[in-house]
């Protein structure tokens, strides 16, 4: 074989492992959080998840139930529901191709979890952390997802902090 065939081999067959290897990195990755309604009202208090991390019915509940969200009485008018609704539903687990989302589809069967940290994906990840992770006081618990996971409003959660 002439060398400019095996440098193109080359070329070729590192492209296919850097793409191997990008994957194995973007199996943790979701689109970015983009709805700046999303973003101001829900974001204020906790990370904006990426609405891929639950299902639409998860959605769903929470939406309706913001009355009595985890403890704290979330005040949304109707004209700022109507647009984190539509985005979350549009964007939600069951409507994504990104890996990360389809396992946990995959996870669930029938279940509608309200706590992103209960679905099996998440929480097997989560499980092992070292007591003095958990322990940390910017930390509080795994729902604090920027604690360490600076990224996670851009859909990154492979990078730790």
């Amino acid at each position: 074989m002439s060398k400019p065939w095996r440098i193109l081999l080359l070329i070729v067959g590192l492209g296919i492992l850097s793409g191997a290897v990008a994957g194995a990195r973007d199996n943790n990755r979701l689109p970015a959080v983009n709805n700046l309604t999303y973003m101001a009202h829900c974001g204020v208090c906790h990370t904006a998840y990426p609405p891929q991390l639950l299902p639409r019915r998860s959605w769903t509940r929470l939406i309706d139930g913001m009355e009595e969200h985890f403890g704290e009485f979330v005040e949304l008018t109707r004209d700022q529901r109507k647009p984190i609704a539509r985005y979350l539903l549009a964007n939600a687990a069951d409507q994504s191709k990104a890996a990360l989302a389809r396992r946990i589809m995959q996870s669930l069967g029938d279940k509608t979890p309200l706590r992103i940290s209960e679905t099996a994906p998440i929480r097997d990840v989560h499980q092992n952390l070292a007591p003095e992770t958990l322990a940390r006081r910017s930390l509080r618990s795994t729902s604090n997802c920027t604690a360490c996971h600076p990224r996670a409003e851009q859909g990154v959660f492979a990078e730790v902090d």
